[in-house]
C-alpha cells in the first residue's frame, strides 16, 4: 500500500505530460523525503524575504489572501498577520534604516556546565590564532556548548580561562548562526544574512560591507550536513574578510585548506574503582547528578550506589547528551536499575532509553533522544560506508584494519578509505593501542544503531569473516604474546559464540583450539560463561577424538578455574580417554592432577600420573608439556609430600626448558615458584627479596598474573616475618589484580589469607568478616583446604577469639559468611583506602 501511495504522490507532483518534470520525491531503500529545494510556498517565502530584509522583493511576491475560500480559525489568525506584515513594508520600503549588527549574538544556556575548563584553554588558543577552527565530534558530545562558551569568554574573560589574557576583547563582534535547517549554501548564506541584519540582495557583498575592516568571530553551528555543499561560502567569506574567524561545529571536518580541527568527545571518565568522593569529583559524575537532581529532588548517590553510577557513566561514555538523558530517567527507577536496563543483551536499549519522553518540551528536535541524535548522522551517509558501519557491529572491541577489512569482507586500501570517512563523520573512533597499532571502534549508540538496520543474512557473513580471520591469524596472534594477544580477546570470544549462533560449531572449536596455548600457560582467570557454553556446544560437534580431546583439556582448564571443579574433572578423563597422542596424553594428565590437588582430591595415583606426564613430554620432544608436568610434580612435593627441595629441583629443570624456549615470561614465573620453596625451608628473607623483584619485573612486563601470585606468595612470607602491614598490602594487590581480571582463583587466594594480616593490625572485626566470607568461598568453589593454609587458618581463627571472644568472633565470622563476592571485595578493598588515608600513602598503580 505504501509503494501504491508513493506511486499515486509521484504521478501526481511530477507530471510527465509535457516531458521529463522535476523530481519532488526521492526515495532509497531506508528513507523517503522530499527533495530540497523542490516544493515552494509563497507565504514561507515572503516570511523569508521578509525576515532578510528585502522588502522590495517580499512586496513583488506577495499573492493576496492567504487560502482563499477557507476560514479555518488557524488561516485567519495567519492570514491576518501575512496582511498586516504586507502593510507595514510600505513605510518600511519609505525610509529604510541602516543594519545593525549587536556586539553580541550569542544563545545562553541556562543549566550548569561541568568538565570546561580541561576543554577550553586549547581552543580559546586556537581560535585566536586560527581563522578557522572546527569542534568535531558525534551527535551530542557538547559541541554547541562549548563553542558558545568559549566565543563568550573571547568577549568577556570569565574566570576558568587558566592564562588570564584577554581582558580586552579580542574580537569587536560575535555572532553565532545555527544552520541545523539549511541544506545547501544559499539557505546557509540567509540565516548568516538574518543573524547579521543584512538585505537579502546581494548578501554576500552586504556581509562584506557590514564586518569589513572589524575583528569579527562568526560561530557556525550545525555545518555537517553542508560538508558538501557548503565549503564554498566559508572559502569566500575568509577570503573577503581578512580579519574574520570562524568557529564551525560539526560532526566532520569542513576539508577546506587551514582548517584546525578541534576534536571532542565524551567528558573524562571516573577510573572503575573510585571512591566515592573521588567519583562525585568527576565531572561526567557530576553532570548526571546535577541533571539527576531536576528529575529527582532527593538523588543523593552513596557508596552502595556509587559502583552503578561509575558504570553507568562508563557505559555512556562519558557523552553529556546521553547524560542528560540517562539522568531524566531515575524519575521512575534507581541507577541501577538503569543501568541493568541500558545493558540489556538483546534489542537497543540505549536507543530505546535514552529519550526526553514525558512529554517535555524541547525545541531540538534532532536532540529529543539518541535515536534523532544517530539518524541525523545517519541520514548524512553514503551507501558505502553507512554498509562498513554495518558490518563493524559484529566487532566486540576496537579493532585493528585488517580485522575490520576481514569482516566487511574489503581489501585493506578500500577499508581505510572508508574508515577514514567514518572517523570524519564522527561515527568510529580511533586511537593508538601503545604497540603502534591504530584500532577501531563504535561507540554503543553508533552500534545499536547501525546493527538495527542490518539484515541477519548479512550480519552472518560479517561475523564468518571474523572467525576466519582468528583462525588465520592464530599463529602470529600468539607469537605476538599475551600482552597483545588479550587486546583480541573480546574478538576471540564473539568468534566462539557468534559460530555456534550461525550453527557453525566446528569453527568455534577450531579457533579455542588454535589459541589454545594462552588460556594453558598465560592466564588463571574466568572465561566468560557463554563462552563456556558455546564450547559445550563445539565438544558435541566435534568430528575426531584428536579436537575432542583438545577442547576437553581447554574447558576442564577454564571450568576449575571459574569453580566448577566437579565438571572440570570429568572434563580433564575425558581429554585423557580421547587423547591420540602422547603430547595429548601429558597434558590431559597433568590437567587431572592438577584439579585433584586444587579441590583437596590427591591420591597417590596422582604422583605416578604427573611422573607419566613428564616422560611422555620428554618422549615426544614437546619441551611445553614436560615443563609443565614438571611443575605440577613441584606443586605436588609442596601442597602434598611437603618435599620442598625435591620440588624447587623439579622447577629448575622446568626453569631451564622455558629458557630454552625464549619464553621468559615462563621462565620468571619459575622463579616465584624457587622463592616459594625457599620460603618453605626458612629463607624468608631471601623469598621475600625474589618475590618482590619478580611481582615489580612482572607490573613492567605486564603479566598481571604473575605479579598477582607473587603478592600472594610475598604476602604470607610477610605473615611469617612479622611484617604485617606489608602482609595486607600485599594480599590487597593480589586482590585488586584478581578483581580487575575477573579471576575467581587469584581473588579466593587473597581472601583466604588477608585475615591473617588484619588481625595483627588491631582489625581483629574485618579480619573475622573477611575469613567469614574467604574460607567457605574457597570450599565452595574449589573443595577442601589444603592442610598447610588450614594450619595457618586454624591459628588466624583462635587469634580472633582472644581478641574478640568466641560469641563476637562466631557472629562477626556469620556475618562475613553472607557477604557476596562484591561486597567481600569491597571491604577488603575499603579497609585498604581507610589505611592509606591514616598513613597519607597512595595505592599502586
Amino acid at each position: 500500500r505504501l509503494r501504491q501511495a508513493l506511486s499515486t504522490l509521484k504521478s501526481l507532483l511530477e507530471p510527465v505530460e509535457d516531458g521529463a518534470a522535476p523530481a519532488v520525491i526521492g526515495a532509497d531503500r531506508l528513507t523517503i523525503r522530499l527533495l530540497p529545494g523542490s516544493l515552494v510556498c509563497d507565504a514561507v517565502e515572503f516570511d523569508r524575504l521578509l525576515r532578510s530584509g528585502n522588502l522590495a522583493a517580499a512586496r513583488a511576491g506577495y499573492r493576496g489572501d492567504l487560502l482563499p475560500g477557507h476560514y479555518d480559525e488557524w488561516v485567519l489568525e495567519a492570514r491576518s498577520q501575512l496582511a498586516a506584515a504586507f502593510e507595514r513594508t510600505e513605510g518600511a520600503l519609505a525610509q529604510p534604516a541602516p543594519p545593525t549588527v549587536p556586539a553580541r549574538l550569542l544563545p545562553s544556556h541556562w543549566t550548569r556546565l561541568y568538565g570546561i575548563e580541561h576543554r577550553a584553554t586549547r581552543l580559546l588558543s586556537l581560535v585566536r590564532h586560527e581563522r578557522l577552527v572546527t569542534v568535531v565530534g558525534p551527535g551530542g558530545c557538547g559541541k554547541t556548548r562549548l563553542a558558545v562558551e568559549a566565543a563568550r569568554a573571547l568577549g568577556e574573560a570569565p574566570e576558568w580561562v587558566p592564562d588570564g589574557d584577554i581582558a580586552a576583547p579580542r574580537f569587536m563582534r560575535i555572532a553565532f548562526v545555527s544552520l541545523v535547517d539549511c541544506l545547501d549554501e544559499h539557505q546557509a548564506l540567509d540565516a548568516l544574512a538574518r543573524t547579521l541584519n543584512v538585505a537579502a540582495r546581494e548578501p554576500l557583498q552586504r556581509i562584506h560591507d557590514t564586518l569589513a575592516g572589524q575583528q569579527v568571530l562568526l560561530v557556525l553551528d550545525n555545518f555537517e550536513q553542508l560538508a558538501d555543499c557548503g565549503t564554498g561560502l566559508l572559502r569566500s567569506l575568509l577570503q573577503r574578510l581578512p580579519q574574520l574567524h570562524l568557529l564551525v561545529t560539526s560532526r566532520r571536518r569542513t576539508g577546506l585548506d587551514g582548517e584546525q580541527v578541534f576534536t571532542l568527545g565524551g567528558l573524562p571518565l571516573p577510573d572503575a574503582e573510585a571512591a566515592l568522593a573521588d567519583l562525585l569529583r568527576n565531572p561526567a559524575v557530576a553532570l548526571f547528578v546535577d541533571r539527576a537532581r531536576a528529575a529527582r529532588p532527593d538523588f543523593q548517590p552513596d557508596e552502595r550506589e556509587g559502583p552503578a553510577l561509575c558504570a553507568l557513566v562508563r557505559l555512556l561514555d562519558g557523552m553529556p547528551l546521553a547524560l542528560e538523558l540517562a539522568a531524566s530517567r531515575l524519575r521512575g527507577c534507581s541507577t541501577r536499575e538503569l543501568l541493568r536496563q541500558l545493558r540489556a543483551d538483546s534489542g537497543t536499549p540505549l536507543l530505546d532509553t535514552l529519550d526526553r519522553g514525558g512529554g517535555v518540551a524541547h525545541g531540538r528536535d534532532r536532540h529529543a533522544s539518541l535515536r534523532e541524535v544517530m539518524q541525523w548522522s545517519w541520514r548524512q551517509l553514503k551507501p558505502a560506508p553507512a554498509a562498513l558501519l554495518q558490518a563493524m557491529t559484529v566487532l566486540g572491541a576496537p579493532a585493528r584494519i585488517d580485522t575490520v577489512a576481514a569482516v566487511a569482507d574489503m581489501d585493506a586500501p578500500m577499508t581505510q578509505q572508508l574508515l577514514q570517512d567514518l572517523i570524519d563523520a564522527s561515527l568510529v573512533q580511533s586511537h593508538d593501542d601503545g604497540q603502534g597499532v591504530m584500532r577501531h571502534a563504535l561507540l554503543q549508540p553508533v552500534r545499536e544503531f547501525a546493527a538495527e538496520s542490518l539484515p541477519a543474512a548479512r550480519a552472518a557473513l560479517a561475523r564468518a569473516g571474523l572467525r576466519r580471520w582468528l583462525i588465520d591469524e592464530a599463529p602470529a596472534l600468539l607469537a605476538a604474546g599475551p600482552v597483545i594477544f588479550e587486546v583480541e580477546l573480546d574478538h576471540v570470544f564473539a568468534g566462539i559464540v557468534g559460530a555456534v549462533a550461525d550453527g557453525a560449531p566446528l569453527e568455534a572449536a577450531k579457533i579455542a583450539v588454535a589459541l589454545q596455548r594462552y588460556w594453558n600457560l598465560d592466564v588463571v582467570e574466568s572465561m566468560p560463561v557463554t563462552v563456556m557454553q558455546a564450547l559445550d556446544q563445539a565438544l558435541a560437534a566435534a568430528p575426531d577424538d584428536a579436537l575432542r580431546s583438545a577442547l576437553c583439556e581447554l574447558q576442564a582448564h577454564v571450568r576449575g578455574l571459574s569453580g566448577f571443579v566437579r565438571e572440570a574433572i570429568a572434563l580433564s578423563e575425558q581429554a585423557l580417554a580421547c587423547a591420540t597422542d602422547d603430547r595429548q596424553r601429558s597434558l590431559a594428565l597433568t590437567r587431572l592432577v592438577w584439579l585433584h590437588v586444587l579441590a583437596g582430591q590427591h591420591t597417590p595415583a596422582d604422583d605416578q600420573r604427573v611422573a607419566e606426564a613428564v616422560e611422555l613430554g620428554r618422549r615426544c620432544g614437546d619441551a611445553v608439556a614436560q615443563a609443565l608436568a614438571l611443575r605440577m610434580q613441584m606443586m605436588v612435593q609442596v601442597n602434598i609430600h611437603l618435599s620442598f627441595d625435591e620440588a624447587e629441583s623439579r622447577v629448575m629443570q622446568a626453569q631451564r626448558l622455558w629458557e630454552g624456549l625464549g619464553d621468559h615470561r615462563n621462565a620468571r614465573r619459575r622463579l616465584l615458584d624457587r622463592a616459594t620453596c625457599w620460603a618453605w625451608t626458612g629463607r624468608n628473607n631471601e623469598a621475600a627479596v625474589a618475590l618482590a623483584h619478580c611481582e615489580q619485573l612482572a607490573r613492567a612486563d605486564g603479566d598481571p598474573q604473575s605479579a598477582a601470585m607473587a603478592a600472594w606468595q610475598l604476602g604470607r612470607v610477610m605473615v611469617r616475618l612479622r611484617r604485617w602491614a606489608e602482609a595486607a598490602a600485599a594480599f590487597r594487590r593480589c586482590l585488586h589484580v584478581g578483581w580487575q581480571r575477573n579471576s575467581l582463583l587469584i581473588q579466593s587466594y587473597a581472601m583466604l589469607h588477608l585475615a591473617d594480616a588484619l588481625v595483627m593490625l588491631e582489625q581483629a572485626p574485618l579480619a573475622a568478616r573477611l575469613q567469614g566470607f574467604g574460607i567457605p568461598n574457597w570450599e565452595r568453589n574449589f573443595g577442601p583446604i589444603n592442610r598447610i593454609e588450614a594450619r595457618e587458618l586454624r591459628r588466624t581463627r583462635r587469634l580472633l577469639r582472644l581478641a574478640l571472644g568466641g560469641p563476637k568472633a562466631e557472629a562477626l565470622r556469620l556475618e562475613g559468611q553472607s557477604l557476596t563476592r562484591p561486597e567481600a571485595v569491597t571491604l577488603a578493598l575499603a579497609g585498604d583506602a581507610a589505611m592509606r588515608q591514616r598513613s597519607g600513602t597512595q595505592p599502586p598503580n
